[in-house]
């Protein structure tokens, strides 16, 4: 004897449990605010979260380590001519492993970077 539920096979399996945030309270919400869940950006694995170093700034400074391959630091300042911190930006990218520094030389504007 089979018992037919009415569902189609891939609705019988049993569904995945949804990890909720721990301050999701639907039935707490304001029904004027809106989704509970909006989808934030992704963050790329190779972005350096940093308040001083944007998306666009890290791309800026390590395009311009690659059209150098060894860069100086003040080449780097100056391809942030904005920036309110660009040595900081740039420390942050040696930091997080993007780049490499000449620890042997003088940390001065001429100091080279490089990818590693």
């Amino acid at each position: 004897m089979t018992i037919d539920s009415g569902f189609a096979p891939a609705c019988n399996r049993p569904e995945r449990p949804v990890a909720l945030p721990p301050d999701h309270h639907p039935h707490n919400q304001d029904p004027g605010a809106g989704p509970a869940h909006e989808p934030g950006p992704r963050q790329h694995p190779g972005l350096v979260m940093h308040p001083f170093v944007s998306p666009e700034d890290q791309v800026t400074i390590l395009a311009a380590v690659d059209e150098a391959v060894v860069a100086e630091l003040g080449d780097l300042i100056e391809a942030l001519p904005h920036h309110p911190r660009p040595i900081t930006a740039v420390l942050a990218l040696i930091e997080a492993g993007l780049l490499a520094v000449d620890f042997h030389a003088p940390f001065d504007s001429s100091v080279r970077i490089w990818r590693p």
